[in-house]
């Protein structure tokens, strides 16, 4: 108890904000949407695939250049990682929930001498039942010893989460992501924090990433 009480005590004292390395693809305007009250439709595209760009720049660190792409294939949002010949090494499937899904931002952090990963934040989505909800999570590519032959992609915390429901009212919270080594390991934790509210990421080697 006395662990965790230091700890929340030192991220609510030193919480530094993602400001470099990072790619902001589209802000997030879904609040507006579910305020004013329009409809949400979810359109079915089947036989359909579309990428992204493709995001070039040194991912495991070597002096190279890599890339990220984004694809979306039948409904279905990916993660697409290419070497220095572009060619595709790696792919991962983001889980969705509804219409609008997608990731718009993305953040290259060095999580000690060694190993680094790419947060990315994924909108899962607006989904229309009882209530509108809207959330967004973030995903870690994890790339340990810097070797882009071992990556792995870690489902982590949410972001965002706003809801509307029958009655009209209107519920949003918005997390601020930042990285930080809050227990002196040596090794940063990725946090997402909002008021009192603090979620943590840590890496383990050999082990990955774990939400504590």
């Amino acid at each position: 108890m006395t662990k965790c009480t230091l700890l929340l005590l030192i991220i609510l004292a030193v919480f530094p904000a993602f400001s470099q390395d990072e790619v902001v693809f589209r802000a997030l305007f879904v609040g507006d949407s579910l305020q004013k009250g329009k409809d949400v439709t979810v359109e079915k595209n089947y036989h359909y695939l579309t990428n992204s760009a493709l995001y070039q720049f040194d991912i495991d660190g070597d002096g190279k250049v890599e890339g990220i792409s984004f694809a979306y294939r039948d409904g279905e949002h990916w993660v697409e990682v290419y070497n220095l010949k572009k060619h595709k090494i790696f792919e991962f499937k983001f889980q969705s929930f509804g219409a609008r899904a997608q990731v718009h931002k993305m953040k290259l952090v060095e999580v000690d001498s060694k190993n680094r990963a790419i947060v990315m934040y994924f909108f899962e989505g607006i989904s229309k039942h009882v209530e509108t909800t809207g959330s967004g999570r973030l995903y870690v590519l994890n790339i340990p010893d810097s070797d882009l032959t071992k990556l792995s992609v870690h489902k982590g915390v949410p972001y965002w989460i706003e809801r509307k429901d029958h009655l009209g009212r209107y519920y949003r919270r918005n997390y601020e992501v930042g990285a930080y080594d809050i227990d002196g390991s040596g090794q940063k934790e990725i946090i997402a924090k909002s008021g009192t509210i603090s979620y943590i990421m840590k890496y383990y080697p050999n082990k990955g990433w774990k939400n504590l």
